[in-house]
């Protein structure tokens, strides 16, 4: 699944799909934008938006400790984001259970390496 975030319309039917039974800790397509702006805004500082591409972030809006006193594991809507040339796609929404984090970035590690290459490489030095 490959959903880009404008598409308002597709993006709440498969959330609707993903949630069917579910009553709490739900999400929306705003909370899918608010991820996007929160993204964007702590990305912005650190990175050229051309580094953007290839990134992919699990966001859990719902994340957080629960009481021992809960007696079980609570379950969560979560979704992946990635970010391509042509914008931001949601690749992934799922139940599952709770994390203790809300945004989990991967593919910086990637970016990096890419990075060292390069500066390591002769057409550098060059």
């Amino acid at each position: 699944m490959k959903i880009k975030v404008s598409n308002k319309e597709k993006l709440s039917s498969v959330i609707e799909q993903v949630e069917a039974r579910a009553r709490v800790r739900c999400i929306s397509v705003e909370d899918i934008e608010s991820a996007v702006k929160h993204i964007e805004k702590r990305l912005s500082a650190v990175l050229f938006k051309k580094d953007w591409v290839g990134l992919t972030f699990s966001v859990s809006p719902h994340c957080g400790q629960v009481p021992n006193s809960y007696k079980g594991t609570p379950e969560a809507t979560k979704f992946k984001l990635e970010r391509s040339a042509s914008g931001w796609f949601l690749v992934d929404v799922s139940r599952g259970y709770m994390g203790n984090i809300y945004i989990r970035i991967s593919g910086m590690k990637t970016k990096a390496d890419a990075l060292v290459d390069y500066v390591c490489s002769n057409k550098y030095w060059n």
